[in-house]
């Protein structure tokens, strides 16, 4: 009786990897979504990592998307979420669904290869900035925003350190820990 009650209408919905065009809208929203949850700025997305998320298969459907792009939001640095910040969530779901993983230098020839097709004017030295970017950022998050620990690390003197970090625009943040 009950099963006749509930099944008077019945609604079928494509998944998520037939609804492509849905991804970059339904992304949107979960952002906006995690901004009003934690009462932060919402930080949005550019137009790459939207084409990132519509290229994937979304197996999990809109609830895969939806952890990615509360992952994306906590691990953003402020600036809008690019294709980096969403290649790394995508790839860890998808390593979770039991697909290998891919080597390290076979996911940089294919991001070097993406980033040379769209050309562009001093591409290598574009290139090179952001990865000393991401490289110089991801040294500072493991030390909790010690610059002297972080420089000690990379293999830098401090003072070249902190003009790296001038030159790229980053914002560090110290962590503070509680001595109890």
């Amino acid at each position: 009786d009950l099963y006749y009650r509930l099944n008077v209408v019945a609604l079928h919905l494509p998944p998520l990897r037939e609804r492509k065009g849905d991804v970059p809208l339904l992304a949107r929203h979960f952002l906006q979504r995690a901004a009003r949850t934690m009462d932060l700025v919402n930080p949005g997305l550019t137009r790459e990592a939207e084409v990132l998320l519509e290229s994937f298969n979304w197996p999990g459907n809109v609830r895969e998307l939806a952890n990615a792009m509360e992952k994306c939001f906590i691990f953003s640095r402020g600036g809008p979420i690019g294709p980096e910040e969403v290649a790394a969530q995508v790839i860890g779901a998808d390593l979770r669904s039991n697909h290998a993983p891919e080597p390290p230098d076979e996911f940089l020839r294919r991001w070097t290869r993406h980033a040379l097709a769209l050309g562009g004017e001093s591409l290598l030295a574009k290139l090179t900035d952001h990865v000393e970017s991401l490289i110089i950022s991801e040294a500072l998050t493991l030390t909790g925003g010690n610059r002297t620990r972080a420089a000690e690390l990379l293999g830098l003197s401090r003072p070249t350190l902190l003009s790296r970090i001038d030159k790229h625009g980053l914002k560090v943040q110290a962590t503070v820990r509680s001595e109890e």
